[in-house]
């Protein structure tokens, strides 16, 4: 029983987890500078946050849970707009295609280069005796 009630509150934490990094994702496009018809925000950052702190699903289900929020029209993609217009413009190949897409690729590189690399490369400062 306790391991089933275990499975459940890691499973809440990591889906309120992703729901919050989307959250920041959201809130990371109002640091915003627009050069021509594509503006430059935080969220590429937060992006790479997300991407090297979950696992590749997590990481992509975060993405996805932030585009869908923008597709149905709350206002959460940068300049404060929403909706299918926004993703029918110049950015919208960018934000369909490349982030999901970075995310999932950002997020295998690192759960890779952990497992390679092993538990003792998080510590650089390690005594040598």
């Amino acid at each position: 029983m306790s391991d089933t009630r275990s499975q459940s509150h890691s499973s809440a934490l990591e889906l309120t987890t992703s729901a919050l990094l989307a959250a920041l994702l959201a809130s990371s496009a109002l640091v915003a500078v627009t050069i021509g018809a594509v503006p430059l925000t935080m969220q590429t950052l937060v992006l790479a946050l997300i991407a090297l702190t979950q696992r590749p699903g997590r990481a992509a289900l975060s993405v996805g849970v932030y585009l869908a929020a923008g597709l149905v029209g709350l206002p959460v993609f940068s300049g404060m707009r929403g909706g299918f217009g926004v993703v029918l413009g110049p950015t919208g190949g960018y934000l369909l295609g490349s982030w999901p897409a970075r995310s999932r690729a950002h997020g295998c590189a690192s759960a890779c280069s952990l497992r390679w690399r092993g538990a003792w490369s998080l510590t650089p400062l390690r005594r040598s005796r």
